[in-house]
């Protein structure tokens, strides 16, 4: 009780105060003979101050004070009344009347700069970020050495996918303190999602020259180097992070980088790191499995798991991880009778879908449905349940039946799925119908406007059926959603690369998708194109045949590698190139232009001969 009377007691006085100051003034009539900006006329005080030196002398009149404006007066208690009163409210989580008490406050003081800023944050707690913008914006014009307000408006341009506007805001509040620390780590990662590598790689080195045990720039500096393939450079900065902040997530990042290089001694170095301080630690006991298959250590990574197993206080949970291994190890029957039992005891939906692929790569197809059929909606492994059942309905031509199943799940919002009408608008294509498959992509875009794999997919079709511009602009849309994602950057930069058109932009786009996939032969085959393009044909020459190491039976490589074989007058090996492509090729009218291109080379070298 005694919790409440402070609180109440205080309110209290601040409405007697408000009350005392605010009520007690009348309010001018409209029939008022003096405008409320125009002094009015006081009559002579009476205190002993005022009177005259002598008596035949009148006094003098005391001079009016000078009124201000309405807008201009300050009323201190009305503000702070309403301030409490709004705090109170925010603090309940009535955030309506929080915002309206300080609305009334603001007007009470309008030159707080408390209440001021204390607005758009309350703003975007509720969810109304442009509202919240337009009070940072002027904020920032009335205090522009108030870093704060640049911060925060920098987040609301994040959370809108407007990064450039967000690295504009960070500069501007570096510009008054170029050292501060906090906004070079928020720069550099915002420079890093935007793929500017360089200028990312540049501030936080320049950061950690001043702050050795600056964390967080360690941290990105180490993802960084990774996405720039720089291993041994990106392992010492991530080892950097972790001895200035050990954590679990940190390891489990780091193992994940290590064994992606393969580098499976580091990465159970780091799960002993875990283990040593939580023995119990299933995760890591299980990254310890995994990385024995990893390596190839299937049999050791069988024995640790049933050692798990035998130790944990719920061993049926991991009988499907031990269903995979002896799979794995070629052990089916077993595999399939551990499952079957886990099925029934616990109606597994993990043990369902598993005992369908068993019998869906035995080639009994009717039995993997019967198995995928039994997976009830809302389970994590549903849409992947759909997606086997789509791709066998498919294989045994029931085309019909997989679409009916995909838009039965597109038509209930508890089912519906981004990657059904992917799937959708792909069998609509099968078929021949891309008006259809159009339809159901559009479909997605409206349910899904941020899903990256309809757009992709969308401006695939487009590109399919014609739409160069449009499939630019859906692709865009994309890498605007994602900067980094490699396919992406690499449709645009080929793109543009085939069409003669932005080279050095398509060169630099190319270039990051390598950069971050450096083993697509597709990729490499788009780098080897611009370049080309650019006249660079030994350049092109070199990554057309590391493209073709990569993808030996791809006919646009072949092709590719042809015409940079006729510009550099090497005519036998376009011919061979071009007769490759032929081979490999099954497009009808890509065969065609292939077959004009080989006569006409053959045509030329036989005066030679």
């Amino acid at each position: 009780m005694s919790r409440l009377l402070l609180p109440l007691t205080l309110i209290c006085c601040c409405v007697i105060c408000c009350l005392a100051a605010c009520g007690a003034q009348k309010p001018l009539s409209p029939n008022s003979a003096a405008p409320i900006s125009e002094p009015a006329a006081v009559s002579p005080t009476h205190s002993v101050s005022n009177l005259p030196d002598r008596l035949d002398k009148p006094a003098a009149p005391t001079a009016a004070p000078v009124q201000k404006p309405v807008q201009e007066q300050i009323d201190h208690a009305c503000a702070f009344f309403y301030f409490l009163w709004g705090s109170h409210a925010e603090y309940n989580q009535d955030l309506e009347a929080a915002l309206g008490a300080f609305e009334k406050a603001l007007r009470c003081d309008p030159s707080s700069a408390a209440i001021e800023k204390k607005i758009p944050i309350l703003l975007m707690k509720m969810g109304e970020a442009d509202q919240a913008a337009e009070w940072l914006a002027k904020n920032i014009q009335r205090y522009p050495s108030d870093k704060s307000q640049y911060l925060l408006l920098a987040h609301i341009r994040i959370q809108q996918m407007n990064r450039p506007e967000a690295i504009r805001l960070y500069q501007e509040a570096l510009a008054q303190d170029p050292n501060d620390s906090g906004i070079l780590v928020r720069l550099g990662i915002l420079y890093s999602q935007q793929m500017e590598l360089d200028k990312a790689e540049e501030i936080f080195r320049r950061l950690l020259v001043e702050h050795q045990e600056e964390y967080y720039a360690w941290l990105y500096l180490g993802r960084l180097l990774t996405l720039r393939q720089k291993h041994e450079e990106a392992a010492a900065a991530y080892e950097k992070a972790l001895a200035l902040n050990w954590s679990a997530d940190l390891v489990y990042e780091m193992v994940d980088f290590y064994a992606n290089q393969g580098k499976y001694g580091e990465a159970m170095r780091l799960y002993d790191s875990i283990l040593k301080r939580e023995p119990d630690n299933e995760r890591a006991r299980l990254g310890r499995v995994q990385t024995f298959m990893n390596m190839g250590e299937d049999q050791r990574a069988l024995d640790e798991l049933l050692a798990l197993q035998k130790e944990s206080k719920h061993p049926a949970r991991l009988d499907t991880s031990v269903g995979k291994l002896l799979l794995r190890l070629g052990h089916t029957a077993e595999a399939k009778t551990l499952l079957e039992k886990h099925r029934q005891d616990t109606e597994s939906t993990e043990a369902s879908y598993l005992l369908a692929l068993i019998a869906y790569q035995d080639g009994d197809s009717k039995k993997a449905l019967s198995y995928l059929r039994a997976i009830l909606p809302r389970n994590d492994i549903y849409p992947e349940a759909v997606y086997l059942q789509v791709r066998i309905l498919r294989e045994r031509g029931e085309d019909a039946q997989g679409i009916n199943l995909l838009m039965k799940n597109i038509a209930n919002a508890e089912l519906r799925q981004p990657l059904f009408f992917a799937l959708l608008s792909s069998l609509y294509q099968e078929a021949g119908k891309n008006t259809a498959a159009m339809e159901a992509l559009d479909s997605g875009i409206r349910f899904y406007p941020t899903n990256e794999e309809i757009l992709f997919e969308r401006a695939l079709l487009l590109e399919k059926t014609g739409k160069p511009l449009e499939a630019l602009q859906s692709m865009e849309k994309v890498l605007q959603l994602h900067p980094g994602n490699p396919e992406a950057l690499n449709f645009i930069g080929y793109t543009w690369a085939d069409q003669n058109i932005n080279l050095e932009k398509a060169l630099s786009y190319i270039q990051r998708a390598a950069t971050i996939k450096p083993d697509s032969g597709f990729i490499r085959d788009s780098l080897g194109w611009v370049y080309f393009r650019l006249g660079q044909k030994d350049k092109a020459r070199g990554e057309l045949l590391k493209a073709l190491e990569l993808e030996p039976e791809d006919p646009d490589i072949h092709e590719h590698l042809g015409d940079v074989y006729l510009s550099l007058q090497m005519p036998e090996q376009a011919l061979l190139s071009y007769e490759n492509a032929l081979r490999y090729s099954h497009d009808p009218e890509k065969r065609r232009l292939l077959q004009q291109k080989i006569e006409q080379r053959k045509t030329t070298l036989t005066p030679a001969e």
